[in-house]
């Protein structure tokens, strides 16, 4: 089967490169030969500090050759680089890959042109490649390219998971919200609600989120959801009820698994008055909205255990000729 490279941005601590060396970690324990490879390439980078929990040794570009190498999305002109590789694309995302972040069409416009001018070649040029997607609506967007692929998903780190819960009666009327995502909307809804104490998630630590977390009651996101997000299955680990809207992969409900009355329709002005009565009622009746989200805890809580399977599906098929999961 070779050995496994794994293109990783230097330098760059966030869910993205994270969940990369989780995969060269993942492979290395299951007796794959792998290794992470940042870049740019003519730069020397030290592997961060927050990852040195993951069994993960640097590789050289220069020794990829015929091996097996995994590109995301967002950097597929990288391919071109090493035309015997055997080059597999992980789609992190889908709004990524277009450029598109929902705020702005003309930004969205101009993200476009240069995601395609410097990182990626267009999708009807990836055919020959392997897929592997984080997510359902990833999945699906490929799918209506005509591109077949298999799940490699995510799961969250220990240190999400040992994430301190507190009890209802330690929980606060606090709404939490990621300033990066979905601002308009959001701004939208605190200019609305001036009485309701919103808290953005901004200049944090690590354990500083996860003790906001742990105290809040609700978490929004009415972003683009470009893939499976992190920091709702946080939220949700720590107890708060999430609510969302119904773009991206939150429209459907094997990335986002809660109930339909969590996701409002933020394209029309009803959700403004829809997410006022349910953020009410989530303040007063917290006990009971807190059972609604069982389902996405036990999901979590599979995650690793399935994204080691995923892996382990990795090392068992010929990756130039694989059968896609249907």
């Amino acid at each position: 089967m070779g050995k496994y490279f794994v293109a990783c941005p230097g330098n760059t601590v966030t869910g993205g490169p994270e969940l990369l060396h989780q995969f060269v970690d993942a492979l290395n324990h299951q007796g794959a030969e792998a290794y992470i490879l940042y870049y740019p390439f003519n730069e020397t980078f030290k592997t961060p500090e927050e990852y040195h929990i993951y069994n993960v040794k640097q590789g050289d570009f220069r020794d990829v050759r015929s091996n097996n190498l995994f590109l995301t999305e967002t950097n597929t002109k990288m391919a071109a680089r090493f035309p015997d590789a055997n080059i597999n694309i992980w789609w992190l995302s889908v709004d990524f890959f277009l450029g598109t972040q929902r705020e702005s069409v003309y930004v969205d416009m101009l993200r476009y042109m240069w995601s395609l001018a410097f990182n990626r070649v267009p999708i009807s040029r990836l055919r020959n490649c392997s897929h592997w997607t984080q997510s359902n609506y990833a999945k699906e967007f490929l799918k209506k390219h005509k591109i077949d692929s298999r799940m490699l998903s995510d799961y969250l780190n220990i240190n999400h998971d040992a994430m301190s819960v507190k009890s209802p009666s330690e929980k606060k009327d606090i709404i939490l919200f990621n300033p990066k995502k979905g601002q308009k909307r959001t701004a939208k809804l605190i200019d609305a609600y001036p009485d309701l104490t919103f808290v953005p998630i901004q200049n944090m630590t690590a354990k500083e989120v996860s003790h906001i977390l742990s105290l809040a009651k609700i978490y929004i996101d009415f972003g683009h959801h470009p893939g499976k997000d992190r920091l709702p299955r946080e939220a949700v680990l720590a107890g708060c009820c999430v609510i969302t809207g119904k773009y991206g992969s939150a429209r459907n409900d094997h990335d986002v698994p809660i109930k339909t009355i969590y996701k409002l329709d933020d394209l029309g002005m009803d959700y403004i008055k829809s997410f006022g009565a349910l953020s009410s009622d989530i303040f007063e009746n917290y006990e009971f909205h807190l059972r609604s989200f069982d389902k996405m805890r036990k999901n979590i809580s599979l995650e690793k255990s399935n994204f080691d399977h995923e892996v382990s599906q990795i090392l068992n098929v010929n990756l130039e000729g694989i059968t896609p999961n249907e």
